[in-house]
């Protein structure tokens, strides 16, 4: 399970990422930041803040999310 506080590891990041088959870029342009900054997040390197915590939050809280409902092509 994910845990929608602030404190969501790099590991429970590359879960909810994964598990809706999508890759770096696709989470960083729904996120609005760069593939090397999800890269730093799912290392530990780098702690979400601001919008960006709230959106993986939303993500975390939804069971299913269309990615092409959200990221255009």
């Amino acid at each position: 399970n994910i845990r929608l506080d602030d404190d969501m590891t790099g590991d429970e990041i590359k879960k909810l990422r994964t598990d809706r088959g999508w890759s770096q870029k696709q989470l960083g342009d729904y996120l609005g930041v760069e593939q090397a900054t999800i890269s730093r997040l799912e290392r530990d390197e780098w702690k979400p803040s601001g919008p960006v915590q709230r959106l993986l939050a939303l993500l975390a809280s939804q069971a299913s999310v269309s990615l092409m409902a959200v990221v255009p092509e």
